[in-house]
């Protein structure tokens, strides 16, 4: 358990830390990236899992978030949530997108 919350607190806690960076660069694209608390919790048990300390928590989340970072841009997705399911089973991330419906932003869960 102490493994699991040093690892989850090198993901979130540092002021430039790996998730901060990802969040970052999903803003870049007018999309908000988050993890739910399970999420967190389940890359570092991976981690812990495969052996590969904190490096191997970079790598997690570069295959975890590879396929959506080419699929946001230019697209009307607004908000990515990664789940717990989407670590362990590599599920598709809930989905938010902006569509315009007769001129107005209307938000729908896709």
């Amino acid at each position: 358990k102490q493994c699991i919350t040093q690892s989850t607190a090198i993901l979130t806690q540092p002021k430039n830390s790996m998730v901060s960076q990802y969040k970052y660069m999903f803003e870049l694209d007018n999309c908000k990236l988050n993890f739910t608390d399970e999420a967190l919790n389940a890359i570092a048990e991976l981690a812990i899992k495969k052996r590969t300390g904190a490096r191997g928590l970079r790598n997690i989340l570069e295959n975890i978030l590879m396929d959506i970072m080419y699929e946001v841009p230019n697209s009307d997705i607004t908000h990515v949530t990664i789940t717990r399911d989407v670590v362990e089973h590599q599920s598709k991330p809930e989905y938010k997108t902006t569509t315009k419906i007769r001129g107005k932003d209307c938000d729908c869960s896709s």
